[in-house]
């Protein structure tokens, strides 16, 4: 189940603080856990990588939290905005640990441009990206939307879109720099959050983040641990045209490279 006081507490952090506060916990677990420059990384033994990212848009954390009943959902806002873009996500994917031992990505600052995932794309070497069949992010409003962004792979979608999501469109998100990066197949699923960067009207479901949850592990259930789902590649995609905007960025250029062979 969600863990209501561990969620609270996350909502009230900033992010360095998150970051600290993380590297306990999965230590505690007993995972090894690699706290690196604009991400944390956790491996596991199941071929799935799940992230989400540890910042937020706002400057000024809720002190207060308003939970609701709402027929049978609860609902919690702030009056400076709760932050659920993406804590939610970090939540989910910490109760997803309890019955799925899956590598895990924490990134940083998604919100001014994706640059944790621009650091951590590099990282997944190949020994690393061998154990990976595919990857879900957790970083989507809603209850139960599934975007793909420039993601090629019809069975993965399919796969995806089984049982309780369904396909849908977005702009951007980490996974638009880790997944065609590195050649794997990825999506973005929701995470129970509602009108998010919109300060007081921004609010989470939790009710909706449990759903999620429990359709997130029945993907893990009907995953092939030996089936690998590639991206796929394209002649143009909406990644390119994004980091034309941020060429300048030499960190960035040098450490990402794209397959469908953006020049900088």
């Amino acid at each position: 189940m969600i863990n209501k006081e561990r969620l609270e507490l996350m909502l009230k952090m900033m992010q360095p603080e998150l970051k600290a506060y993380l590297v306990t916990i999965l230590e505690d677990m007993g995972r090894t856990v690699y706290n690196e420059d604009g991400f944390l990384y956790s491996p596991g033994k199941f071929p799935v990588l799940i992230c989400a990212h540890m910042d937020t848009v706002y400057d000024k954390l809720p002190e207060v939290i308003y939970g609701q009943k709402v027929v049978d959902a609860e609902i919690w806002t702030s009056p400076t905005g709760i932050g659920g873009d993406d804590r939610c996500g970090i939540e989910m994917i910490l109760n997803i640990l309890e019955e799925y031992d899956v590598s895990i990505a924490f990134l940083e600052d998604e919100e001014i441009g994706g640059i944790g995932a621009s650091k951590f794309s590099p990282f997944l070497n190949e020994s690393v990206k061998e154990k990976i069949n595919y990857i879900i992010e957790v970083d989507r409003k809603g209850y139960n939307e599934a975007v793909f962004y420039d993601c090629q792979n019809e069975e993965f979608i399919s796969f995806i879109t089984e049982d309780y999501f369904h396909f849908d469109y977005g702009s951007f998100s980490d996974i638009s720099f880790v997944a065609p990066h590195n050649d794997i197949a990825a999506v973005n699923l929701s995470a129970g959050y509602y009108n998010e960067h919109c300060g007081p009207q921004e609010m989470i479901n939790l009710s909706d983040m449990q759903e999620s949850v429990n359709a997130i592990k029945n993907i893990l259930k009907r995953t092939d641990v030996d089936k690998k789902y590639e991206f796929g590649h394209w002649e143009e995609c909406d990644t390119c045209e994004y980091l034309e905007s941020v060429e300048d960025d030499n960190d960035l250029e040098n450490s990402l490279e794209l397959p469908c062979g953006f020049e900088w």
